[in-house]
């Protein structure tokens, strides 16, 4: 897929399908669950059925409950063929995307097949098509072994959220590392704010482009950039949803967009080191973050706490406490408990003051059942793997 160049006959095609799939409410499917959760998983299951809360990127205790109770089969199919890339038969896509527009994405490599020309072919999908906040996202699809990998997961969609009610009219906003354009296009609601998405990844850069134009967001400029090398200071908005997982070196190059580094700290350390430089007065700077909690010690907010003295305001959300059982010798070894994962917002004062900071945590009885999970993680595992899942 990153050999096909986005040329004006691919673009049109994943308009007309993206807005085929606007007629056809493809928007409801946020409402499915994304993968078979264990029992904790039934607070996800409780925020939807109580709060209505969408279950994009989210697991469920009720999984084939909630899917056969789901109204319409076709968004299902739709589903497990543009957000879980699973293989479908040709005679299924084909009547319910029409068999022009299925044969035109076959020819544009949009769509691949393994049986040529055959009814009984099963097609997949080069694409995910997801959508958020009324907008529509493409990005790769499903296979971290594809060059120059652009991603879509749950850790874009809690920034993005944070984002879609911040007033940035006839602001210049830099969004370092846009991958897909996700948090770029959320900002990019007033004509009047000048959007610029930066990333080192050309193939990204596309897909920011080619998202942009799917939403039709034309106040949008795009900068190949190794972070902020290519761009002059004087920004009221840095949003970034860095690279940010730790990992070892083993798995340092199966997951080369999210790897982030000594301890998934330095994207996120570059950025916070360059802000005095970048942001202008009364600017703002937005990051998605996750940090390793060493003897007790957040070890991010403790970068934090040495490199902003004065003249800042922080404010440190965390959204989860987390862990990766599968990586528990791993973590073992580099003395982490766990992760926290949060939105750092610093704002830039326009007057002479002393640095405050805030800390905003999640509410007690999900951070019982965050360490309830941590605790299971880390003790159902045996020799690095999960015996069970949690």
């Amino acid at each position: 897929m990153d050999t096909v160049p986005f040329e004006k006959e691919f673009i049109r095609a994943i308009e007309d399908t993206v807005e085929f799939l606007r007629e056809k409410d493809y928007l409801k499917i946020i409402q499915l669950p994304y993968i078979k959760g264990n029992i904790f998983s039934i607070i996800n299951d409780f925020s939807f059925f109580i709060k209505r809360k969408d279950s994009l990127f989210k697991s469920s205790f009720l999984y084939h409950f909630r899917r056969w109770l789901f109204n319409n089969k076709d968004l299902v199919i739709l589903y497990d063929f543009f957000i879980l890339n699973k293989k479908e038969t040709y005679l299924k896509i084909s009547s319910i995307l029409g068999e022009e527009r299925t044969k035109n994405l076959l020819k544009l490599n949009i769509l691949s097949q393994d049986l040529d020309g055959r009814q009984d072919a099963l097609l997949r999908s080069q694409v995910r098509i997801i959508p958020f906040n009324g907008k529509y996202f493409v990005s790769d699809p499903l296979d971290r072994t594809i060059p120059d990998f652009v991603w879509i997961g749950s850790d874009s969609f809690l920034l993005a959220a944070r984002l879609k009610d911040l007033n940035c009219r006839g602001k210049l906003v830099i969004d370092i590392g846009s991958g897909s354009g996700i948090q770029a296009i959320t900002l990019a609601t007033d004509l009047d704010t000048k959007i610029i998405a930066i990333d080192i990844n050309e193939k990204g850069l596309r897909y920011s482009k080619l998202n942009a134009i799917v939403n039709k967001k034309d106040n949008m400029y795009f900068i190949k950039s190794d972070m902020l090398s290519a761009i002059r200071g004087g920004i009221d908005t840095i949003i970034s949803n860095p690279p940010f997982i730790f990992l070892p070196p083993s798995e340092k190059t199966v997951n080369r967009d999210g790897y982030g580094g000594v301890f998934g700290l330095e994207k996120i350390i570059y950025i916070l080191q360059n802000l005095p430089q970048y942001l202008k007065p009364g600017g703002k700077a937005i990051l998605l973050t996750l940090s390793p909690v060493i003897s007790d010690k957040d070890i991010l907010m403790e970068e934090v706490k040495k490199l902003f003295s004065e003249n800042y305001a922080i404010e440190y959300k965390i959204i989860d406490y987390v862990y990766n059982g599968r990586l528990k010798n791993f973590y073992d070894s580099e003395n982490i408990s766990y992760f926290i994962q949060g939105i750092l917002e610093i704002s830039k004062k326009e007057n002479h003051c002393a640095v405050r900071i805030s800390v905003r945590d999640i509410p007690r009885i999900k951070k019982l059942f965050s360490f309830v999970k941590i605790m299971g993680r880390k003790n159902f595992c045996k020799n690095g793997k999960s015996i069970i899942s949690i």
